[in-house]
């Protein structure tokens, strides 16, 4: 969303379509050339049509609130928040939820941490400072000099996504280790509750790879899952005692990973985290593995899971190395996100009160290390084949004795990688939702890919993929391989083959009646 936003903000211009003044906003006398008609025409279509964006400001005034947006989009040049958008605000009793997201994502106003010794609260302040909003003013128009005096066109890209993608926390990146939403968060304490009863009820279906419903646990928790989930796991198996993990700074750590999961993401969220972390649990209790680890290569494992994907940018890997992002360039185009995630895990865990293997011994603190470095970089997608080659090997070699002292590593890598992509072994509605998620995010890189003049990855293209052959491929090449491997060693998550299979089916009959509509349509 933020690249998104950034690239409405830049005169870019695109072929395919062209606008008359009828169709745009009152536009500024000096904007009223067919060059300028074009390039706000563009911005007007993507931020009045992009889902993402028009979600995040659904209220009952939504077109009025939108058309405010284009208003500074048009009319905030170098896009510094002052008194008299204070002003504007209170003259349209624009909502509060509404000013936040206009000061914090048009304006570039980025709260960072404080945290207030007396009370323990984490603070966001409310505006920058002068000397901020200066330097924040000089670099777009340093940046608004180098794209006009710019003839290349992958030279554009480069100074554009350059700026935009330090904000994902690339090399020389200014945004904070740990980025604070809109409200105060009490550091050492759990979530709010909404409903204490049905929660409990949920937690206790903790180990059930059918049953347990992650996005009830989001509604229940204040959108706080991942802070739920994994306490109560590492609770269950009595690890913060077995590791010397104060509670305190375990739900500190937990508060600053999940802020570090961008909620505006439809997938790649902390409610993704949590129920991977659920997942894995009930993939090792099924499997009959959680006795067969250590204290410490189960705190290892729940961390890996919760950490997997933080401050994910809803993009992929292909796509950071194509644009030349700084992240691609730092991790020379391997892995690039997976480590992006490991790096920013290791960073929190430098905040103070953040450490929760402050107290492990020096021998227990690098197994640990190890351990989620290897697990999380086994989620890269372009490494599932030689993964799955790797494990099949190892299953026709010890299908009688599988779980050998020196083959734990392996079984967590692929175990995180399993529950990374469990979703359509799910029960029916979890699948579901979790695929319309996916495929809005697709979309969205979808869209970038077009305005950029890129190759629109198959899968992301908004005209022409289609739902149901997306998730039949998925099935088919990375999560029903995996599965068959697992159970021919584990036979006990039996119920993910059964669910797998029947959703897989569902996907094929939606798609057989999607192609007949179709056909009687033409």
């Amino acid at each position: 969303k933020d690249i998104y936003i950034y690239m409405l903000r830049l005169p870019f211009f695109s072929k395919k379509t062209r606008f008359s003044t009828d169709e745009l906003p009152d536009l500024p006398g000096e904007h009223k050339n067919e060059t300028m008609i074009q390039a706000w025409g563009q911005k007007y279509k993507a931020i009045r049509h992009c889902k993402i964006i028009r979600s995040r400001l659904r209220r009952e005034d939504d077109i009025e609130q939108m058309d405010f947006v284009i208003k500074v989009l048009k009319e905030s040049h170098h896009f510094a928040a002052d008194q008299s958008m204070n002003s504007e605000f209170a003259k349209r009793g624009t909502t509060e939820d509404v000013q936040s997201y206009i000061m914090k994502n048009m304006m570039g106003t980025v709260p960072t941490l404080i945290i207030e010794e007396s009370s323990g609260n984490l603070l966001v302040p409310t505006e920058k400072t002068a000397h901020q909003r200066e330097q924040k003013s000089k670099r777009m128009q340093d940046i608004s000099k180098s794209i006009k005096s710019t003839k290349n066109a992958d030279d554009l890209k480069t100074i554009i996504f350059n700026h935009v993608i330090s904000k994902i926390g690339g090399a020389g990146s200014s945004r904070p280790v740990s980025q604070i939403q809109q409200v105060a968060v009490k550091l050492g304490q759990m979530p709010s509750i909404t409903d204490e009863a049905q929660l409990n009820a949920q937690l206790e279906k903790i180990d059930s790879w059918l049953d347990f419903d992650i996005f009830e646990v989001a509604k229940l928790s204040s959108n706080r899952p991942l802070i739920v989930v994994v306490t109560h796991i590492l609770k269950k198996y009595d690890l913060l005692n077995k590791c010397n993990i104060e509670e305190t700074c375990l739900l500190t750590f937990l508060t600053a990973v999940e802020d570090k999961y961008p909620n505006t993401n439809p997938y790649h969220c902390s409610t993704h985290a949590a129920d991977v972390v659920q997942t894995m649990n009930a993939l090792l209790v099924k499997s009959n593995l959680i006795s067969r680890l250590s204290p410490t290569e189960l705190l290892a494992c729940f961390i890996g899971a919760a950490i997997h994907d933080i401050d994910h940018p809803a993009l992929s890997n292909n796509f950071l190395i194509q644009i030349r992002s700084p992240l691609a360039t730092t991790y020379n185009d391997s892995s690039v996100l997976e480590n992006h995630h490991l790096a920013t895990f290791f960073n929190i865990l430098k905040i103070p009160g953040c450490n929760i293997f402050q107290n492990l011994s020096i021998k227990q603190s690098r197994e640990v290390r190890k351990i989620i470095v290897q697990m999380v970089l086994a989620t890269d997608i372009s490494k599932h084949v030689e993964l799955l080659d790797d494990f099949t090997s190892y299953a026709e070699i010890h299908s009688t004795t599988p779980v050998a002292p020196e083959s734990k590593l392996l079984l967590l890598r692929i175990g995180l990688h399993i529950a990374d992509v469990s979703n359509p072994s799910k029960s029916p509605a979890i699948c579901k939702e979790w695929a319309n998620r996916v495929m809005e995010e697709f979309f969205f890189q979808g869209d970038l890919e077009e305005s950029l003049g890129l190759p629109i990855s198959k899968e992301c293209d908004r005209n022409n993929a289609v739902k149901e052959n997306v998730q039949i491929g998925f099935i088919d090449f990375i999560v029903r391989p995996l599965i068959d491997v697992w159970i021919r060693l584990f036979p006990g998550i039996s119920v993910a083959k059964a669910l797998l299979e029947s959703n897989c089916q569902r996907w094929k009959d939606d798609l057989i009646e999607r192609n007949k509509i179709a056909a009687n349509q033409e």
